[in-house]
């Protein structure tokens, strides 16, 4: 038995090595990694005994091939080879080949530019300079530069582009030629591109002054606007300003002279315009006075020194003008108030002007005058008057009374302290008219005479009384928190409680008077008394009745 099964599987194997398939050789030898490369593979055995089912590459089966003939096979390089053996395999047969099947990488080209210019503006004219960084160039990488997609000259080894010509837009590339082996990927590469601003020079500005000029007053240097510019001014003792129509007060003779304005728009500065400054000499400033402060409806006079052979010019508030050395106001207003000023003008050349501040000040409104009435005697008057800020007051009454308090008090008044009061505030040294108050003093009404219908036993009736005094109220207030508006009040049946002192306050006219007191006495009432006598009596006899002694009954 182990012989038989000896002999089948030594006829197995001569089958097999009789008729296994060879590989003698592929073409091409190499390839690059993901190409899809065509590749003959010849050999022997392809199709008999048994075709080829599958060829591999270092493992990885190939998914496109074709077996043309016994002796070749045409496969086509499977994404992600590597390098390695190819294994060509029928049925559970497989034969590698001697050599290697080498797989090379993809090397990825690509390039980029950049410019001089960090931020890719530029002047009108003004030189640029674009540099190709490469990546995977070779060793001696070819470039051709592009404006606006149309190539600038020929291919070169030179990796820089310089122009002083490109116009505002324009677009700056190159496209780079590898000559990197043996897998370049992405050759030729074209770079990023550029885009250019280029801004136009500015036109030479106009510069003008307001001279001819005198000493003392302001220049005013002056170009148009040109929208989005910056300014650069110069000129004599040094001046420079970056406005756009700067100023200089208080001119002197050093002040005149050639003076230039460069604009400069978006970076780019234009030629320089010119203007001429002439600077006269000019009359000493004037002195300007006033007689103020002043209260409305006074005088205002306005005063400067005489100048040989000058003009004078003054103005004021409310559109004021005078050619008189000294004008006047009259009848001043708050509106009359503010600055003045004065000018000399002496050969035609006006002087800085002189100022003077004019203050009117408003006569204050009538104060509100008014006291804490009506009064009783011996009470405090207080007399009050709304505060004005910044004023001073002046309070007369009756009995000479003065004060300069704003809200003045005197105690302990009098019948006589009765009348009328004023009062005048002033602010600014300007018063006002007087505001009145009438204060009203009430004489205290006499103590009331207080009494009572007592003593009382308990739960009788209480009569308390004062005589009437004309136009007064009542007020009763006694023990067991009794009160009462009444004359006369009355409390019946009355307790040992009800005992003691009552006071009564009459108030005539809002005062009232002095208490009246009168002292209420209740009795209790007896116990009932034990009655006896010595009966039963004979016709004849002495009747006696007696009961007990109670002290005092």
């Amino acid at each position: 038995m182990k012989k038989k099964y000896f002999f089948i599987i030594l006829l197995f194997l001569s089958t097999l090595f009789s008729f296994g398939q060879t590989v003698s050789s592929f073409t091409p030898s190499s390839a690059c990694s993901n190409s899809g490369a065509s590749i003959t593979i010849n050999g022997s055995g392809f199709k008999v005994p048994t075709e080829v089912d599958d060829v591999l590459f270092n493992g990885l089966s190939a998914t496109t091939f074709t077996v043309i003939s016994d002796t070749e096979i045409n496969v086509t390089l499977p994404n992600d080879a590597t390098t390695g053996k190819i294994t060509i395999t029928a049925g559970a047969v497989a034969n590698i080949s001697v050599n290697d099947f080498a797989v090379n990488p993809l090397i990825p080209v690509s390039v980029s530019i950049s410019s001089s210019d960090g931020n890719n503006i530029i002047c009108a004219s003004e030189s640029v300079m674009f540099t190709a960084t490469p990546t995977n160039g070779g060793d001696s990488p070819l470039y051709q530069w592009q404006v606006n997609g149309l190539n600038v000259g020929t291919p070169s080894l030179s990796n820089t582009f310089s122009t002083s010509t490109l116009q505002n837009g324009w677009v700056v590339s190159v496209v780079l030629t590898s000559n990197i082996t043996p897998c370049p990927i992405g050759n030729p590469a074209t770079s990023n591109s550029i885009s250019t601003t280029v801004n136009p020079i500015p036109a030479t500005p106009t510069a003008s002054n307001n001279g001819p000029l005198c000493v003392g007053s302001t220049l005013n240097l002056t170009t148009p606007l040109v929208s989005g510019a910056t300014y650069s001014w110069t000129g004599p003792n040094s001046f420079s300003s970056g406005l756009q129509n700067p100023s200089i007060s208080g001119v002197t003779l050093a002040t005149a002279g050639t003076y230039n304005v460069i604009v400069t728009v978006a970076g780019c500065p234009s030629a320089a315009g010119s203007t001429t400054v002439v600077v006269n000499p000019i009359p000493a400033t004037p002195t300007a006075s006033n007689n103020g402060p002043l209260c409305v409806g006074s005088t205002l006079n306005l005063t400067t020194p005489l100048v040989s052979g000058a003009t004078y010019s003054w103005t004021g508030p409310n559109s004021f003008s005078s050619g008189l050395q000294n004008p006047s106001i009259s009848g001043v207003t708050l509106a009359t108030a503010g600055t003045y000023n004065v000018t000399v003008t002496v050969a035609g050349c006006p002087s800085a002007a002189g100022s003077t501040t004019v203050i009117v000040n408003a006569i204050p409104a009538t104060p509100t005058a008014s006291n804490n009435g009506q009064l009783c005697v011996g009470s405090t008057l207080n007399l009050t008057t709304p505060l004005v800020s910044g004023a001073t007051y002046s309070w007369t009454g009756p009995n000479s009374f003065s004060s300069g308090l704003q809200n003045p008090s005197i105690s302990g008044v009098t019948l006589a302290t009765a009348g009328t009061y004023n009062v005048t505030v002033t602010v600014a040294g300007c018063p006002s008219a007087a505001g009145s108050t009438i204060v009203v003093v009430n004489p205290i009404p006499a103590t009331p005479t207080a009494s009572n219908n007592g003593p009382l036993c308990v739960g009788s009736t209480l009569n308390l009384t004062t005589p009437l005094v004309s136009g007064a109220t009542y007020s009763w207030t006694g023990p067991n928190s009794f009160s009462s508006g009444l004359q006369n009040p009355s409390i019946s049946g009355v307790t040992l409680a009800t005992a003691g002192t009552y006071n009564v306050i009459v108030t005539v006219a809002g005062c009232p008077s002095a208490e009246g007191s009168t002292t209420v006495v209740v009795n209790p009432i007896p116990a009932t008394p034990t009655a006896s006598n010595n009966g039963p009596l004979c016709v004849g006899s002495t009747l006696n009745l007696t009961t007990p002694l109670v002290s005092g009954a």
